[in-house]
């Protein structure tokens, strides 16, 4: 009886000492140590198609955290410049990616062509106002909105494409400013603004309260492109860019993106736009970024 009774605490000492080594050898999801976070800053241009494979990344990856600031790129950057923080910048545009590749912000090694661009005019669900050319914002009483030029890669667009085609001067009295590429998207749905001069994308976000307005070829200065990559700021930025590649590779095999119109390839715009023989110069920040397939 002593010896049973000595067997069987001899095993539930061996049971617990093998269970303080698993726990202490478990990854932090299931230790409910707090989870390693990245940090991503993002414009409302990159986040409204990342956002569910950054959902699905933190729900089924609990040994780590992305957390997201959302910002138009010329905050974003302003703040990481004050900051000294930050894993993974989106711009909205290539000059800004250029300028933090010169500054050496980023890694140009660790970064990734998001998606291709056009301006487009977008309008409410039945074009009240029968808009269908840059001619007719000069023409017509309209309400004109842009995102905020000053932080707003969408809104910096919209005022080179006015003065490329020299209606700026006639225009900019009228011009509704607004913060961002999000809210632009909002009122122009809601019809709170009569047509929003952007990238081509704000109209699949509301595809059914919206219609977009192609530009004739020769209105429009060039094409352009997002990017997205890993900044020096980061602590640990082999581990940032495995996280990156990680949410980019399932927001394109989730169909996500394709649907809200970010092509990520100049084959793939043409395919999609009415420019299919039209060439573009593409930016050269562009061409750095490498693919994440």
């Amino acid at each position: 009886m002593v010896h049973r009774v000595y067997l069987v605490l001899s095993l539930l000492a061996l049971t617990l000492v093998a269970s303080f080594l698993i726990y202490h050898n478990l990854t932090p999801e299931l230790t409910h140590e707090k989870p390693q976070e990245i940090f991503f800053l993002l414009p409302p241009l990159l986040y409204r198609p990342l956002k569910p494979s950054i959902d699905y990344f933190n729900s089924n990856t609990p040994a780590y955290k992305i957390t997201v600031y959302v910002q138009p790129t010329g905050s974003l950057i302003t703040r990481i410049k004050l900051s000294g923080e930050g894993d993974v910048l989106g711009t909205a545009d290539s000059e800004y990616m250029q300028a933090m590749l010169e500054e050496g912000l980023v890694y140009s090694d660790k970064m990734f062509l998001f998606s291709y661009s056009i301006p487009a005019l977008i309008v409410p669900k039945d074009n009240p106002y029968n808009i269908t050319s840059l001619v007719d914002l000069v023409s017509k009483d309209v309400k004109i909105a842009i995102a905020n030029p000053d932080v707003a890669s969408s809104g910096k667009m919209a005022v080179n494409l006015l003065k490329y085609n020299g209606i700026y001067e006639a225009l900019k009295d009228r011009l509704v400013i607004l913060a961002d590429i999000s809210e632009l998207a909002r009122q122009v749905s809601l019809g709170l603004v009569d047509v929003a001069i952007s990238y081509h994308f704000i109209h699949y976000w509301y595809s059914n309260d919206t219609e977009i307005i192609w530009l004739d070829p020769n209105e429009i200065p060039g094409i352009d492109c997002q990017l997205i990559g890993v900044l020096k700021t980061s602590k640990n930025p082999d581990l940032a860019e495995k996280v990156l590649k990680t949410v980019l590779e399932h927001a394109s095999k989730s169909g996500e993106l394709s649907k809200l119109g970010y092509y990520q390839t100049i084959e793939e715009l043409e395919r999609n736009t009415p420019y299919r023989e039209h060439a573009w110069q593409v930016p050269v920040a562009c061409q750095y970024g490498g693919a994440h397939g």
